[in-house]
């Protein structure tokens, strides 16, 4: 049987073990945040998708709707059915050209990198951060791609074109800290316009 002075002395620790924890509760929080935020450095959280997978693929049949938007001009085309051919639209930021148009060879051919989309390279976070460092906000150009077999939002990319800096076309889904290199093809309609015959 235990001691008075045994109990005590157990009552005392245990007192003072709760002092301590109580007074140094939030160092446990930064403790585990800090732990928590290390594991994608050491690699634990790698990106789900390796070199020459796809990020987008369907059917050319099944494509409804794409809409790329730059800073300065936005392309629309969409279709009803997959038996109809797509309507353009063509828009400048400033006004200057607004054209609407029916698919035409060259459009038709530019739509079709968008069904297959390949991650060429992968970039971890880090990679992706130090890829669009000081990148502005208008050099982005968004993409989304609407199909039949999807039926929630549409797909979204972003993608960073090629320019003095970058020879690549980069290309990241938003909300994740990790991106690929894609074909540059995806950004061929940026070149035509209801002219292309």
């Amino acid at each position: 049987m235990l001691k008075h002075s045994t109990i005590g002395r157990l009552l005392v620790l245990a007192s003072s073990f709760s002092r301590f924890w109580k007074r140094y509760a939030g160092l446990r929080y930064v403790f585990f945040i800090l732990f928590a935020m290390s594991f994608p450095r050491c690699g634990i959280f790698t990106p789900p998708i390796s070199a020459g997978e796809e990020t987008f693929g369907v059917a050319p049949d099944a494509l409804r709707e794409v809409t790329l938007r730059a800073a300065d001009r936005r392309i629309d085309a969409r279709r009803w059915t997959s038996a109809q051919p797509f309507f353009f639209v063509f828009e400048s930021s400033n006004g200057a050209k607004f054209e609407r148009c029916i698919e035409s060879p060259p459009l038709a051919k530019a739509l079709s990198p968008l069904t297959s989309i390949k991650a060429l390279r992968v970039l971890n976070s880090e990679a992706t951060r130090q890829f669009t460092k000081n990148v502005q906000n208008s050099e982005w150009v968004d993409l989304t791609i609407a199909d039949t077999v999807v039926e929630t939002d549409p797909f979204h990319l972003r993608l960073l074109p090629p320019n003095g800096k970058r020879n690549e076309l980069f290309a990241k889904r938003p909300g994740d800290d990790w991106g690929i290199t894609v074909d540059s093809d995806l950004l061929s309609l940026l070149t035509l316009d209801c002219s292309a015959r």
